[in-house]
């Protein structure tokens, strides 16, 4: 309507431009949220997975509290 009261295209143009980017822009940025908390989410799981599989090699050498301490003075 304003174009048409106007008479030229400028504001098609001007609200088009402005649209595209505001959306490229909002866009960029949700998803860089979303993959950097992923990444966040992600090393915290490696850590835990990788506590756990340490606490089962210990479990195997020494599975006892006794051959945990002996394990641990011989170190």
């Amino acid at each position: 309507m304003y174009c048409a009261l106007c008479g030229n295209n400028w504001p098609k143009v001007y609200f088009s431009t402005f649209f595209v980017i505001a959306i490229m822009v909002i866009l960029n940025i949700v998803v860089s949220f979303v993959l950097e908390i992923y990444n966040m989410s992600l090393g915290e799981s490696r850590a835990k997975l990788t506590k756990i599989a340490n606490a089962k090699k210990i479990l195997k050498v020494a599975p006892t509290q006794e051959s945990l301490e002996e394990l641990i003075r011989k170190a």
